[in-house]
């Protein structure tokens, strides 16, 4: 498959979904994305999302996925997730630090339908107490 030297870079609000999150210790309570208390997770705890993508006020699609804590020392998760659009799906994962409000990026794993073969990253910007949704901008190599 012939690769454009072109990208598409399209840019989405994360609404605001309770979340599930899941522990050995624990039963299952609600929190939101926007969780940044990282006080008593252990080894293994899963923070499981979804929420909307929104395109200003518009849904256009919405995403799953789940963080598996990896290092409770650097307070590291590896997340993977999938953002379902009309016409396909954009999968992506990254080694994240939970509750840091920098920016990150997470590495396209894969795409189906109308995004087979796809390329490329989402550039975040998490959730804040200035921006209460986060941004996720897709940077899509084709």
């Amino acid at each position: 498959m012939a690769r454009s030297s072109l990208s598409r870079v399209v840019c989405f609000r994360r609404g605001v979904r309770p979340v599930a999150r899941t522990s050995r210790r624990r039963s299952p309570r609600e929190a939101l994305t926007t969780e940044q208390n990282f006080e008593g997770t252990a080894l293994g705890d899963q923070i499981v999302f979804t929420t909307q993508l929104l395109k200003g006020a518009t849904e256009v699609g919405h995403q799953g996925g789940v963080c598996t804590v990896t290092s409770v020392a650097r307070a590291e998760a590896q997340c993977m997730a999938t953002d379902a659009f009309r016409g396909g799906q954009v999968t992506g994962q990254a080694l994240i630090i939970v509750g840091d409000p920098a920016p990150y990026a997470v590495a396209i794993t894969g795409g189906s339908g109308r995004y087979l073969g796809v390329e490329g990253e989402v550039r975040v910007r998490p959730a804040s107490e200035t921006q209460p949704r986060g941004i996720l901008t897709f940077h899509l190599l084709d």
